[in-house]
């Protein structure tokens, strides 16, 4: 009965999110960002997979939207639950998480009202950022890559702190990689809060949390465009930063440079094909000034700004550059639809995902038999930890039995307590 009720809650973790997409309203907008997600994910996977029938090749990501405050995703336990806010029943936990992590379809969550606002979606970068680094088992080359950033940085000292801090600290790196300068004003847009929650933002090793703080956080931003080729667009953004302080020991902003050059060049990612060396993740995949140059031209035209291409990076990155050019009139000129639109008719293709060769029958009954191999290893290791389970607990159930005859775990009668009471 558990593993029929965990496989239940496992499916029904993936149908409230399967069932949106029959939803008139958010159909167009999870087709896209499903969209630009896979193309923010694919080609670290084209070069990870030699054979893309292998079972353990991941589908492409899947975007829904959720109650939370802030996108997030789930690859391998990762705030695996339907929603933000907890729901008697739904939430997947211990044996559950890891059976679902182990499926083939990571998802990425979005807050409700960003259905209504294009500019915003840019963040989804970073959460990609995250199902990249679990998908392809990136965590040990990161930590040895930021390791030998902080022993050129002579930072061993606050080691601690941006190994805690690493899986956001990729995130956002990959998310400057997906998007370029866009993604960074997307980013800081999203982080920017009262001038005093900045600039008096102290973390200490009792409570280092996942994140840097958020001035580090725009720090680590800037340094990513500057590595990217970006000079030109970092000092804007900088002016703004620049507003702000840091409430900790300058040593944190000193580290930056070093850890972002160190993530982004390091040779990180690992192919499955015989004789193809590793490579860093900014060789793979990375905005180009050849793609900012076409974000740069559409803005420029202002309200005779005309939608076209299909490289989706670009088209998001236009929208985000397009507000922040000018707000009023992205939204007097309805840019956001423009585009969405453009997108649907342009650069999806009914069936597979863009630029994704269809595999052969052959191929897919391979991968169709790698899932059902691996589903049966799940279901086995379940069974025999529900075995184990069951001969503990009859063991204890004989344990009390014995001891309830021989007379040592019997229940004594309470002794009478001398009274207190004076008479």
């Amino acid at each position: 009965e558990r593993l029929i009720l965990s496989e239940h809650r496992i499916w029904e973790f993936f149908r409230g999110k399967l069932v949106q997409r029959d939803e008139e309203g958010f159909r167009r907008y999870l087709a896209i960002a499903d969209e630009f997600a896979w193309a923010c994910y694919s080609p670290i996977q084209a070069h990870v997979y030699a054979d893309r029938a292998s079972p353990s090749c991941k589908e492409p990501p899947l975007v829904f939207f959720n109650g939370g405050t802030s996108p997030f995703s789930s690859s391998r336990g990762k705030d695996f639950k339907p929603e933000e806010v907890r729901i008697a029943g739904e939430d997947l936990s211990g044996r559950d998480i890891e059976l679902a992590s182990k499926l083939p379809i990571p998802v990425v969550g979005l807050p409700w009202h960003q259905i209504a606002h294009l500019p915003e979606a840019l963040v989804i970068g970073h959460e990609v950022g995250h199902l990249v680094e679990d998908d392809f088992g990136l965590t040990d080359g990161l930590q040895s890559l930021l390791l030998e950033g902080l022993a050129e940085a002579k930072a061993e000292t606050r080691q601690g702190a941006w190994v805690k801090w690493l899986g956001e600290i990729f995130a956002d790196i990959y998310g400057c990689l997906s998007a370029g300068p866009a993604f960074v004003g997307a980013l800081m847009d999203f982080l920017a809060r009262d001038y005093a929650e900045i600039s008096f933002e102290r973390k200490t090793e009792k409570d280092w949390s996942p994140y840097p703080t958020t001035y580090l956080r725009g720090l680590i931003l800037l340094n990513v465009l500057e590595e990217m080729g970006f000079p030109d667009k970092v000092a804007g953004y900088r002016s703004l930063w620049d507003n702000f302080k840091s409430k900790m020991p300058r040593e944190f902003s000193d580290d930056v440079p070093f850890i972002v050059r160190k993530l982004l060049n390091g040779n990180l990612i690992k192919s499955t094909a015989p004789g193809v060396p590793a490579a860093s993740v900014k060789e793979i995949f990375c905005f180009s000034r050849a793609q900012q140059d076409v974000v740069d031209r559409a803005v420029k035209l202002g309200t005779k700004m005309a939608v076209a291409g299909s490289d989706i990076r670009v088209l998001f990155a236009t929208a985000r550059a397009a507000y922040e050019a000018d707000p009023k009139t992205y939204i007097r000129e309805n840019y956001g639809a423009k585009i969405l639109t453009h997108i649907e008719k342009n650069v999806i293709r009914r069936g597979i995902r863009r630029k994704e060769l269809p595999l052969t029958f052959q191929q897919i009954e391979e991968k169709l038999r790698g899932y059902e191999e691996s589903a049966r290893s799940m279901v086995d290791e379940v069974l025999r930890e529900s075995d184990a389970s069951l001969l503990r607990i009859q063991a204890d159930a004989n344990d009390v039995v014995a001891g309830a005859t021989d007379g040592s775990n019997a229940i004594q009668p309470e002794q009478e307590k001398p009274s207190s009471a004076r008479g």
